[in-house]
């Protein structure tokens, strides 16, 4: 080095940079350790659960609340236990003896439910007497129907025995698949007599 010049800047040694660089290797992003990283993701996962099942349960109480709150509740629903010697004086009809000369009469049947579909606010069973079957429908107007006896109906499982009130209707088109093409059954009232286990 020449004379009165100033000395050169010292060299930051190898072991400094290394140094310097090991906390940001053992970091994640946003300066976080993988280690916390995957802490932090497990708690968000675990309150998201807790989250989800608080949801469900809050809809769950909401529905009850809704059927409780229903006033055509009386209309749907199971029956309680009865003695069978008992007469209740009410007529009943045969599912085989239904037909087209009896439309808009209201009829009570009672029969085991054969098949069950249920869209939004309708509803649309199958049911049997023996070979006999008709078709019933469901429409939630507010009115003679509602969302929940709707959805009631819809989780009806099949091989229950029901008890049905319903008008007595000419289809626009014949039923396939049942017996009693010619009409359908628009429910009023439908009430549970035996439920069958769920298969």
């Amino acid at each position: 080095t020449p004379p009165g010049s100033p000395p050169p800047p010292p060299a930051a040694p190898a072991a400094a940079a290394k140094a310097t660089e090991a906390p940001a290797a053992a970091q994640g992003e946003g300066g976080m350790s993988k280690k916390a990283a995957k802490k932090a993701a497990a708690k968000a996962a675990k309150e998201a659960k807790k989250a989800a099942n608080a949801a469900a349960r809050g809809q769950k109480q909401g529905g009850a609340a809704e059927e409780e709150d229903d006033p055509l509740k009386a209309n749907y629903g199971k029956l309680p236990l009865m003695n069978s010697s008992v007469k209740t004086g009410r007529t009943w009809t045969n599912v085989c003896d239904v037909g087209s000369s009896m439309a808009g009469t209201r009829i009570l049947v009672r029969a085991r439910v054969h098949a069950v579909r249920g869209k939004g606010k309708s509803a649309f069973l199958v049911l049997r007497q023996r070979t006999a079957t008709v078709q019933v429908v469901m429409f939630a107007d507010g009115e003679h129907i509602s969302k929940p006896m709707v959805k009631f109906a819809s989780n009806l499982t099949k091989e229950s025995v029901v008890d049905v009130s319903a008008e007595v209707v000419k289809p626009d088109s014949p039923v396939t698949g049942c017996s009693q093409s010619d009409v359908e059954l628009n429910v009023r009232t439908i009430h549970v007599v035996s439920a069958a286990d769920p298969n």
